[in-house]
């Protein structure tokens, strides 16, 4: 949602882009950002085409833009500070309602330093709360992403109306508005269910690739009931190592001491500030990481490994500080001056993990361009059944890989060519044809949307273009149910954009005939 560049309630210089500016929208768009309800209201109402923002954590334009070519276009990144404060506590009912500014990463810090945390903690923490809810942001867990800890919430419509969304009085549009990436209205203000921050015991070890694969036996064929110790863990599979780090969690003895850490220190309320904006971001002269051939993607690969390893020690922490997240510096403030990259995951159904995963491990192991294509580790994680319409697991729990193409990006040869220039302004910004700058990365991506794996996409993530996405196909029980709610919230399709994606037109309009297609 905002930044600390320009005033609340001003427009921002654009144009916007993500938050390693890879990824920009069109500059003849505008960026605003409405510090009061109102304001939004009447933002959103004016606009011929528009689309919230939030801290620029996506890998996609054509999902994140309000528009690719139009200079109509509007962006708002919503700093609107609710009147009992960003952050409110319910612990009769167990819930917290936060601004959806407010970014997971300080809204889990704010929640640990009073006793609480959430469950389900995603690793990638930078998001605002409406933006991760609006995509679904997840961690391991049975019980769903953070888009299946929400109680209730408010969003702008597109006539400007702003709307209460709960589960009590509105249970079928909250399953629409739980994962809706900016279709249906800008989210505000979320109610998540929240949990004892209470003490877990972390362990970790290290397993060869075919154990991994041996893991994943007790997938097939289990019912949800029995996919318990799958529950939280989370899986670091380095490709060019054949080698994979499982972290574990379970309940620790009563009354276990927790051991301290040295991050995630708790913020107070007043400390609380919007995430850089999205626009006008500081772009280095030059970006650039050492290609996987000069060094070789193994040896990076291990110290990689080893580094996790002496990070992720076993032991009893509080549950906030045992997970495993990333920390803003390491992740926003490195990457956005050095070692670009693109984040793609996808979704397997757990029936066809198992192969799934084999097929990419005897890829790996016949070819060297695909061992290169790697040094950091794919991250493997269980998500159970959620009610969201576009959820990924809506119909049912999925085995989720999350891998990363640095390659695209940050080679020896265009490194060489920008530090050449005199002046040192060749961006590495720009990403190479994806196919020629990383082509070992593709033949995974290719295998994990192969009927092989049939990997569902994330909805903030890369991967989408030449993807063949088909709403209809992917989401055959729910699509259609979105798009009604899409026609009657937006009709004039301002919050659509122009990705493509939202295409209900083999959609029938009334419920009764879905089994006619």
């Amino acid at each position: 949602a905002l930044g600390r560049e320009g005033a609340a309630g001003e427009a921002l210089q654009g144009p916007l882009v993500n938050f390693q500016s890879q990824h920009p929208c069109p500059a003849s768009g505008r960026v605003e950002r409405p510090r009061s309800v109102e304001e939004l209201q009447d933002l959103v109402r004016d606009a011929a085409r528009v689309k919230p923002g939030g801290s620029g954590h996506h890998w996609w334009a054509g999902l994140a833009c309000a528009a690719l070519s139009d200079d109509e276009a509007l962006h708002v990144l919503p700093f609107i500070r609710s009147e009992g404060g960003p952050v409110v506590l319910d612990e009769a009912a167990m819930t917290v309602t936060v601004d959806g500014w407010v970014t997971t990463e300080d809204l889990l810090d704010y929640l640990s330093g009073r006793g609480y945390t959430l469950q389900g903690v995603p690793f990638w923490i930078h998001q605002t709360v409406a933006g991760a809810v609006a995509t679904a942001t997840h961690g391991a867990s049975l019980s769903g992403s953070l888009s299946a800890r929400v109680a209730a919430l408010d969003a702008v419509l597109a006539n400007g109306t702003l709307v209460r969304v709960d589960e009590a009085e509105a249970p079928e549009l909250l399953d629409a508005f739980r994962v809706s990436v900016g279709r249906l209205g800008v989210i505000t203000r979320v109610t998540l269910r929240m949990v004892p921050d209470a003490v877990v015991r972390r362990t970790t070890s290290e397993v060869s690739a075919d154990a991994l694969l041996g893991l994943l036996d007790e997938l097939e064929g289990a019912s949800e009931a029995q996919l318990g110790a799958w529950d939280e863990r989370q899986v670091m599979w380095f490709f060019p190592l054949e080698k994979a780090l499982v972290v574990d969690y379970g309940a620790a003895p009563e009354g276990a001491e927790p051991q301290g850490v040295f991050f995630n220190a708790s913020v107070g309320l007043g400390e609380m500030e919007a995430p850089p904006a999205p626009a006008a971001r500081f772009r280095p002269r030059v970006r650039g990481e050492i290609d996987n051939y000069v060094l070789g993607a193994e040896q990076l690969a291990q110290v990689v490994l080893d580094a996790n390893k002496d990070f992720l020690v076993d032991g009893l922490f509080r549950d906030r500080q045992a997970r495993v997240t990333s920390t803003y510096e390491a992740n926003s403030g490195t990457h956005s001056s050095f070692a670009v990259f693109d984040q793609y995951e996808y979704a397997v159904p757990l029936a066809k993990a198992r192969g799934c995963f084999a097929e990419i491990n005897t890829l790996v192991r016949a070819d060297e361009e695909v061992r290169n294509a790697f040094y950091m580790p794919a991250l493997v994680r269980l998500l159970g059944r959620e009610p969201g319409l576009l959820s990924y697991t809506h119909d049912g729990p999925r085995l989720l890989i999350n891998i990363e193409d640095f390659l695209s990006y940050n080679t020896l040869s265009r490194l060489n060519e920008a530090i050449s220039d005199p002046d040192y302004t060749v961006m590495l910004s720009e990403r190479v044809d994806i196919f020629a700058g990383n082509p070992g990365f593709q033949k995974v991506v290719a295998v994990l949307r192969s009927p092989a794996c049939e990997g569902r996409l994330h909805w903030g993530k890369a991967g989408w273009e030449g993807a063949g996405f088909s709403g209809l196909e992917e989401y055959p029980e729910t699509w259609c149910a979105f798009g009604r709610h899409a026609a009657q919230l937006d009709p004039q399709g301002k919050f659509a954009g122009d990705s493509g994606v939202w295409d209900f037109s083999q959609c029938p309009p009334d419920p009764s005939q879905r089994n006619m297609l």
